[in-house]
């Protein structure tokens, strides 16, 4: 049963699911950023009615019943390096773009640690530190377990279908809002959405043989679909391209493209690191 959560990261995520839980749970942040651990902090101290806390100095904090990893891919080396000094054996819940952070993971932490994947469709906009905008409601998707009986989370029988389905969308929809400055449903018509689709048509061999989807045509209708849905969402890789932060694109397009060897993704992915 959980009772206190850790979240690790202070982004836009990291601060809606913490201000969201601290409701019902004991919430406490850990991160690198000063101004959003004080932000998160004041807002702590001012609602009454939330159990929450923010530290810079992770040593402070009790061991909990769950960590959820909320920090951008790109971080976990030196999060984990951080992390692992706690010698904590709560599992962690890893809720981030992209493939592949498990075996990362393991190594930091050893292979008896426990380790959850799960995908979330929440959209959240970071507006000042500790000031998040909800831009599009979304689940937490989790595999199968019974220590998520008491926590607000759908869970499933196979979580790996769930995180190549996101990928699927994220390494054809982000790149392409994020190289013409687009919300999700504007990358489906003009420039945006041939660009889209000659994305859909790279990608799509990765997912064929993952027996993602069946063929090119669905691919494309999901991901055009899932960009009318959530609108006018502003996505992560479009928001960190536009105020010039390092981007996911490596973490969530490179695996595909250390498959597929593709000379246009490889382009991609150069432009939207530069």
């Amino acid at each position: 049963m959980i009772n206190r959560v850790v979240i690790v990261g202070s982004g836009a995520l990291a601060t809606f699911y913490a201000y969201k839980w601290s409701r019902d749970f004991y919430v406490s942040v850990l991160g690198s950023w000063k101004e959003s651990i004080s932000a998160i902090n004041l807002f702590g101290q001012h609602q009454s009615n939330r159990k929450l806390t923010a530290n810079l100095d992770w040593g402070k904090t009790k061991e909990p019943d769950l960590v959820v990893w909320l920090t951008k891919t790109y971080k976990n080396k030196s999060s984990l390096m951080n992390y692992a000094k706690l010698n904590w054996r709560c599992p962690v819940l890893i809720l981030q773009n992209g493939i592949g952070q498990e075996s990362l993971f393991q190594d930091f932490l050893g292979e008896n640690q426990k380790i959850i994947r799960g995908v979330t469709n929440q959209g959240a906009k970071l507006m000042d530190p500790g000031n998040v905008l909800n831009t599009g409601d979304g689940e937490i998707i989790v595999e199968k377990d019974n220590l998520f009986n008491n926590f607000p989370v759908v869970q499933v029988n196979n979580i790996q279908t769930m995180v190549y389905n996101k990928l699927a969308i994220s390494s054809v929809l982000n790149p392409t809002c994020a190289l013409f400055g687009v919300s999700n449903k504007n990358a489906t018509i003009g420039e945006p959405g041939k660009h889209l689709k000659k994305m859909v048509n790279l990608c799509f061999p990765f997912f064929k043989k993952r027996k993602v989807f069946d063929s090119e045509k669905e691919y494309l209708e999901h991901v055009e679909s899932v960009a009318r849905k959530t609108g006018d969402n502003l996505n992560s890789m479009l928001v960190d391209f536009k105020s010039n932060r390092k981007t996911e694109v490596s973490e969530i397009l490179a695996p595909i493209n250390n498959e597929l060897k593709s000379a246009e993704l490889t382009r991609i992915i150069n432009l939207l690191n530069s």
